[in-house]
């Protein structure tokens, strides 16, 4: 079944056919599973054909968050910590010193700065992780999901190569196949 592009794990659950029905179908055990049953289960492939198919097409520029907002190196951390405030639907930003990416602060790295006295005049440098992988545009979806194994964000470039425009999160990615 894998050579179909799903499991029968996966079939099963999202078609509501059980593993057993599913199992004694694929061999060949039963040779007149039904019409609901051959129709749930159709629809289920073709949906999963079409859900692998258009995630091979896209890319990073097509479901990174335009909303990108930045921190200087200098600002102190209760400036920071008001930005996550106000934004707190984002769990990292990239850190620019002028137009050069030099870090990123995350949620994290801010919460661990927080525990030491006098934490809120600090500035961002002494809590910013390393700066976050860039890709460009047109990186497929699944470069990206790779990177993410190994990053908490991944910057995107905009299509001229001459400025980062999104980034994606785990978030992004579970929001898009949630929509597909």
């Amino acid at each position: 079944m894998l050579e179909l592009g799903v499991t029968e794990y996966r079939l099963a659950k999202e078609s509501g056919i059980s593993r057993a029905t599913i199992n004694t179908i694929f061999n060949g055990k039963n040779k007149n599973p039904g019409y609901d049953t051959m129709l749930k289960l159709g629809l289920t492939l073709l949906n999963t054909e079409s859900r692998n198919s258009s995630s091979s097409k896209t890319t990073a520029g097509d479901i990174c968050a335009k909303k990108l907002i930045k921190m200087r190196p200098d600002w102190k951390l209760f400036v920071a910590n008001t930005m996550f405030d106000l934004h707190d639907e984002i769990t990292q930003m990239p850190v620019f010193d002028g137009d050069n990416l030099v870090g990123q602060l995350t949620e994290k790295s801010l919460r661990k700065k927080m525990t030491e006295k006098g934490w809120q005049n600090k500035k961002v440098k002494h809590a910013m992780e390393p700066a976050p992988p860039k890709v460009p545009y047109e990186t497929p979806l699944e470069r990206v999901s790779e990177l993410l194994e190994q990053h908490t964000s991944v910057l995107v470039w905009n299509q001229s190569g001459t400025r980062i425009t999104g980034i994606i999160t785990d978030n992004d990615i579970r929001k898009y196949y949630k929509m597909t």
